[in-house]
């Protein structure tokens, strides 16, 4: 098992922008591979599994802003008893210099 999760902001005003590049990575993942996500409450995201190479991949939107993210790759990790090697973040990088 594999979670691939796409980090932004909520809202309209931050819907498309730099900022919301993980989030917007995603989700074009997601369209281009024909899956389609889910509100998740418990895991405060937006989810849909899909398959590569045979094995199951998780996509993730956290619902939160994105200082409150954790809370989405902590249910979703608990959930699906995986390690935090099994996670890939999707983000900006607005605060690295480039090639970090």
């Amino acid at each position: 098992m594999r979670i691939i999760l796409g980090l932004g902001n909520p809202g309209k005003e931050y819907a498309h922008t730099r900022h919301n590049f993980g989030w917007d990575a995603v989700e074009a993942l997601a369209t281009e591979l024909g899956a389609t996500f889910r509100k998740d409450a418990a895991f405060h995201a937006h989810v849909t599994k899909i398959h590569v190479n045979g094995e199951a991949v998780i996509l993730a939107l956290p619902t939160t802003f994105m200082n409150l993210s954790g809370q989405a790759a902590s249910a979703i990790l608990s959930f699906y008893k995986a390690l935090p090697s099994d996670l890939l973040v999707v983000q900006d990088e607005l605060d690295l210099p480039l090639g970090m």
